[in-house]
């Protein structure tokens, strides 16, 4: 069994509920767009909503070419990130922190492989189930919505979902290296997690008040505009290239970090 494949099954558990929790949270949100598509009462909603409000949500109903688009990016796309970036955080979390809490690190430390090509299969496990997760969010919107029989923008949606999965794709490298400095596996979470979860708050307030715009890359998730995504169906190149570059930079930083580590960690 490969590096890769024996990592992958150890987070078949986890990736399992994630997957089920994405299908029940889907399943939500599908259920309500025959509604949507059948009357204006979604329309008079975002139609009545402040300014602020309507930025956060993507924009009124006929900038969008179905109003169940308008809906999905309100409902679903803008959220997803923040709630995939939590999974993320935990995966990220554990590379390294948790196997100093179940004192397994010396096992990995002693095992006669390459340390940076063993932190890097870690990552892409971690990268692998964020896409899993992902692809599981588009098949279900897809079968939901044709299931209910409402027509949606499928390509413009996956589109919108892989800048999602770049921009948390940055996140687990970033957390990821925050697991090598922090010693137990629930601080690393509790770091993880507000990395995400602030870093949210602070792009949709800056959002919101349409002010510091210029900050929000910075924060990851304005690297993605899913209204506007969805809106044209431009692929988020910048997302894509700054989440893979993050990525990229943290494995190989993390390698060098955990080659240096000492079997009395």
């Amino acid at each position: 069994m490969t590096v890769f494949a024996h990592f992958l099954r150890l987070q078949r558990l986890s990736l399992t509920i994630w997957t089920l929790a994405v299908v029940v949270l889907l399943a939500a949100v599908v259920g309500q767009t025959p509604a949507v598509t059948q009357d204006n009462a979604w329309q008079e909603l975002l139609r009545n909503l402040p300014p602020a409000v309507q930025r956060i949500t993507g924009g009124t109903l006929h900038a969008f070419a179905r109003p169940v688009d308008a809906y999905l990016v309100a409902k679903l796309f803008n959220f997803l990130p923040l709630v995939l970036g939590i999974f993320a955080a935990l995966s990220a979390a554990a590379v390294v922190a948790r196997e100093r809490d179940r004192g397994t690190i010396e096992f990995l430390l002693s095992l006669p492989l390459d340390r940076r090509r063993l932190m890097r299969q870690r990552l892409l496990v971690v990268a692998f189930g964020l896409g899993l997760l992902y692809l599981a969010t588009w098949a279900a919107l897809v079968v939901g919505l044709k299931a209910v029989g409402v027509a949606g923008s499928y390509g413009r949606y996956a589109v919108t979902l892989l800048g999602g999965w770049a921009v948390n794709l940055a996140q687990a490298g970033l957390v990821t290296l925050i697991s090598l400095r922090v010693k137990e596996y629930v601080r690393a979470v509790r770091y993880g997690l507000a990395l995400v979860v602030v870093a949210y708050l602070i792009d949709t307030a800056l959002l919101a008040a349409n002010v510091w715009t210029w900050l929000r890359p910075f924060l990851l998730y304005g690297l993605v505009n899913a209204g506007e995504v969805v809106r044209t169906g431009q692929v988020p190149w910048a997302a894509l290239g700054v989440g893979l570059a993050v990525a990229g930079l943290s494995a190989w930083w993390a390698g060098g970090e955990f080659e240096h580590q000492q079997l009395h960690s």
